[in-house]
Parts: structure tokens; C-alpha cells; sequence
């Protein structure tokens, strides 16, 4: 996972309702579209895996990580959701 970046994730067994960057340590300006579109693309798919953002792959799949990993600590299967 990217460096810093903590998320704080709302679900339940089969809905992801809410993910919010809570902190990062990411490069402004390439990481910017990353950290502003994949808590939506994420909800709105109800699905980790969806595709990262352009130009931001590092900050993207840390966010997937992170969301994953929160999920999992949630005590939630992280498998119904990729």
C-alpha cells in the first residue's frame, strides 16, 4: 500500500457504501484524479478491482489495497468484493 495512506471504508456483508481518503502522503498533481475518482469508482461498482486512474497506478492500487485491507479488518470477506 502507498506510503501513508489511510482510508476509512463503510460496508457491510455485500456493499461497500462509503470510502473516504482520510490521509495520504501522495504527489499533488499525479496522484490528484486517483485520490478524487476511486472512492466513487469503488462504491459505485461495489467492487475493489475496479480500473485505477491514469498516470496514477501507484496511488490507485494503493487505494485498492487499503479499502481491502479495510474490509478485511472489518471482519468482512474481501472475496465478494473483487
Amino acid at each position: 500500500m502507498a506510503d501513508g495512506l489511510k482510508v476509512k471504508v463503510t460496508a457491510t456483508a455485500d456493499k461497500i457504501s462509503a470510502v473516504e481518503i482520510v490521509s495520504h502522503n501522495e504527489t499533488d498533481g499525479i496522484s490528484d484524479n486517483a485520490l478524487k475518482n476511486m472512492p466513487s469508482k469503488i462504491v459505485t461498482a461495489n467492487k475493489i478491482t475496479v480500473d485505477g486512474e491514469s498516470g496514477a497506478t501507484y496511488t490507485s492500487d494503493g487505494i485498492k489495497k487499503a479499502v481491502e485491507q479495510a474490509i478485511v479488518e472489518m471482519g468482512l470477506d474481501a472475496s465478494k468484493f473483487k
